[in-house]
């Protein structure tokens, strides 16, 4: 069958579409797949998805919005284990989705079986990709825009053989000036009928005002860390990266001057309120060995030294020391 194209008289770009056969209608069971370059869009689609009551993933709880058990699966080409997980899902929910970037070449290779999959494909301009991964991860912008064309083109040889799928195409930006006719479409497309308090919820997904925490937390230097405590001679508190367990070089700052110290590292519990389990030897301590000893009243700083020598969250903190701690 034919897709489905708009009257070309009465075209207008709006940066977004479903294409889909002609006399298509919604079955009952679906899954929903989005599509797009990392850093590219995806998890907008992925939070519309979710606040159209379409399940993602039993560990799809996080900044951005993937389902970690099937994407391990996936990217480790245990085309096996995928499957189990996609069957499950099957089993326990009608409609479900599930979102991961770049992912077209595993599932071409794996032969993983979705039913009745339904293809969301994000674009976005690439040097606005780029420029979010200089950001994130201080990746070049040239060496970004030439591996992005590289998935790029995965991508459309994906969706091209994979054609006679429903699929919805949508531009980033486009969606970003034009959020509400998108969910009107979009919705329409996943088969959910929204009133006007509907559509404002929906809307609230592309935009929730977490952007922040997304872009804070996807950067490979984004980080967790507090002082905790002092005494006389030392100082002590946790830090770790949330991509990665290394330990920075820490420098400590009493009254904003520089202090020659030692750090150790030690075990602590960092369990965070979305389950994710961060601990390990993250907890430290900075035992002053050149220059003053700490008073009442200091005011102490630790700054992680990598490349944005960032304070910790709740520096400068203000000495409060024990009567047994006075030196």
């Amino acid at each position: 069958m034919e897709k489905s194209v708009p009257d070309p008289s009465q075209l207008e770009n709006r940066g977004f579409a479903a294409l889909v056969d002609d006399g298509y209608s919604v079955p009952t069971q679906r899954t929903y797949i989005v599509l797009g370059l990392a850093r590219g869009g995806t998890t907008m689609v992925a939070k519309v998805l979710d606040a159209l009551g379409i399940y993602m993933g039993e560990a799809s709880d996080n900044v951005v919005g993937e389902d970690r058990v099937l994407a391990d699966a996936l990217e480790a080409g245990d085309g096996e284990a995928a499957q189990r997980i996609v069957d499950r899902y099957n089993a326990e929910h009608d409609v479900w989705g599930f979102k991961r970037p770049n992912v077209v070449s595993h599932l071409a290779a794996l032969g993983v079986e979705f039913r009745n999959p339904h293809y969301v494909v994000v674009m976005r301009d690439i040097f606005s990709i780029a420029n979010r991964n200089l950001i994130s991860v201080f990746k070049d912008p040239i060496t970004d825009m030439r591996d992005s064309l590289q998935h790029l083109e995965d991508l459309v040889t994906f969706v091209e053989a994979n054609r006679v799928q429903p699929m919805f195409f949508l531009s980033y930006e486009r969606v970003l000036g034009d959020p509400r006719e998108f969910v009107i479409d979009f919705a329409d497309f996943c088969g959910e009928e929204l009133d006007v308090m509907g559509i404002r919820r929906v809307m609230h997904a592309i935009n929730p005002g977490g952007g922040d925490d997304y872009l804070q937390q996807s950067r490979v230097d984004s980080f967790m860390g507090r002082i905790t405590g002092a005494t006389h001679n030392s100082v002590v508190g946790f830090f770790r990266y949330h991509s990665s367990a290394d330990h920075p070089p820490l420098e400590l700052f009493v009254n904003n001057e520089p202090v020659v110290s030692t750090v150790q590292w030690d075990h602590i519990e960092l369990l965070r309120p979305n389950g994710r389990d961060f601990s390990g030897d993250h907890a430290f301590t900075l035992n002053i060995v050149e220059g003053p000893t700490l008073h009442d009243g200091d005011r102490i700083s630790v700054v992680a030294a990598d490349r944005r020598r960032q304070q910790l969250k709740n520096c400068p903190y203000k000495v409060r020391l024990h009567p047994g701690q006075l030196g």
